[in-house]
């Protein structure tokens, strides 16, 4: 049996952090490290996310700024991010270098606030310091303390999507179906997290509901509880049609809505004309092994729907983070 050579999806707070940073569309990314800290999140970026819309720069630290402090590389990254693209959030993502050489981020984040009118933040993203999910985790939670205190009125049936990432295999047809489904239950989507613009995202108190897809974004849907007393519900991904119908029972549920069954016959309508359509291809690969590798928000869901939908035989669930 030929030797299998399986090469691991990288898993570093670095790339945790630029996910969820990368869902909001008018933030601007920095690297504070040497130039193969950029590189290979830039080329992550490239193969991920839609080539027209890369907001991450570095700041270009060289061997010569180790003895002296990459701050003033710093300032000048933070001066030609708002040049170049205005935005409303500036986020310093701290590399391994400048973290050992004990480079004063704050310090020089605190003196830039004066002359760029924008917010600034930034994220430890040495390579000790976690893995992806717990960057992506974090992003989720520092843009709470951006949200602002809704009104005492808020719109009815209106709910936060949270845990969405802009760089999923089809994610923006995933979006749309989403949104389609919850439409079809006089549902609204009022803020995605991560997949809006900033200012939106300071509004997310708005919604009357977090929906928290496969639990990704659950501390961020936590402290929103603590601090706006907005409720949360953990739901599937909505792979196949039971995972389809459970994913909008608990949000219909939770909202103190009834489910809107007349849509649901027309769908199974229309998903019933699809199926007949490829019925005899669908035999053809009952009981197929099938391996799943992924993230735990949407393995376990998507290895469900191949399992009880499609008639795969899963016989390796591998979470990689």
């Amino acid at each position: 049996m030929a030797e299998i050579i399986y090469d691991s999806f990288p898993d570093s707070k670095l790339l945790g952090v630029m996910r969820g940073l990368n869902g909001v569309s008018d933030a601007v990314s920095i690297v504070h490290g040497r130039s193969c800290c950029h590189s290979d999140s830039l080329l992550f970026n490239v193969l991920t996310t839609s080539n027209d819309n890369i907001r991450l720069i570095g700041s270009g630290i060289r061997s010569q700024d180790i003895s002296t402090g990459g701050n003033r590389k710093l300032s000048l990254a933070i001066h030609s991010a708002y040049r170049e693209f205005k935005p409303e959030l500036i986020a310093v993502l701290v590399a391994s270098v400048p973290t050992l050489i004990g480079d004063d981020v704050d310090g020089t984040l605190a003196k830039m606030e004066k002359d760029i009118p924008c917010r600034i933040c930034s994220f430890p993203c040495a390579g000790y310091e976690g893995h992806a999910n717990d960057g992506y985790e974090q992003v989720l939670s520092m843009l709470v303390q951006y949200m602002m205190s809704p009104a005492k009125n808020k719109v009815s049936n209106t709910v936060n999507l949270v845990g969405f990432k802009v760089d999923e295999p089809h994610a923006a047809a995933d979006l749309g179906e989403i949104k389609r489904m919850l439409d079809e239950q006089g549902i609204r989507i009022n803020t995605i997290l991560a997949a809006s613009k900033f200012g939106e995202i300071k509004n997310a108190p708005g919604a009357l509901l977090n929906v928290v897809l496969g639990g990704d974004g659950f501390g961020c849907a936590r402290l929103m509880d603590e601090r706006f007393g907005i409720p949360y519900v953990i739901v599937p991904y909505p792979f196949g049609w039971g995972q389809s119908v459970e994913f909008l029972e608990k949000i219909t549920g939770a909202l103190g809505k009834k489910l809107n069954q007349d849509a649901i016959s027309r769908e199974k309508d229309r998903v019933k004309k699809k199926l007949q359509k490829v019925y005899a291809y669908l035999q053809g690969i009952y009981g197929l092994p099938a391996v799943v590798v992924g993230e735990t928000g949407r393995s376990f869901n998507l290895a469900r729907f191949l399992s009880d939908e499609i008639g795969l035989r899963i016989k390796l669930l591998s979470i990689t983070s």
